[in-house]
């Protein structure tokens, strides 16, 4: 049976570092945004809706408790929100995670108004 081997002091653990996984994060979004501007799949885009998916249940919760909706109910309207952003994406830097957050957002809201 083989055993694995133990966690040396010298190593960094993941845990502690969330800046290093939130800069991998962005950088695998920036890639795949690229991308799928260049040719667009479902895969792609799937791959960038779960990647952000935090950014929608942040905009959702923050909402929820500013309206009589459900949580679940402004989170699909944000996921709406986000497969738009990524669909309209324009490879100039900075600008898409103020879009995921303003789409998802006005998604929301819009809903809101209507009903």
């Amino acid at each position: 049976m083989a055993t694995q081997p133990s966690q040396t002091v010298n190593e960094p653990a993941t845990e502690t570092i969330p800046e290093n996984a939130a800069s991998q994060r962005t950088a695998e979004s920036m890639t795949l945004l690229l991308s799928y501007h260049e040719n667009p799949n479902v895969r792609v885009r799937n791959k960038l809706v779960l990647l952000n998916a935090g950014l929608v249940r942040q905009v959702a919760h923050r909402i929820s408790r500013q309206c009589v909706e459900t949580y679940q109910d402004l989170e699909q309207i944000g996921y709406l929100g986000l497969i738009r952003a990524i669909e309209r994406f324009n490879p100039y830097p900075g600008l898409f995670h103020s879009m995921i957050i303003g789409t998802s957002g006005a998604s929301i809201m819009v809903q809101q108004l209507m009903e």
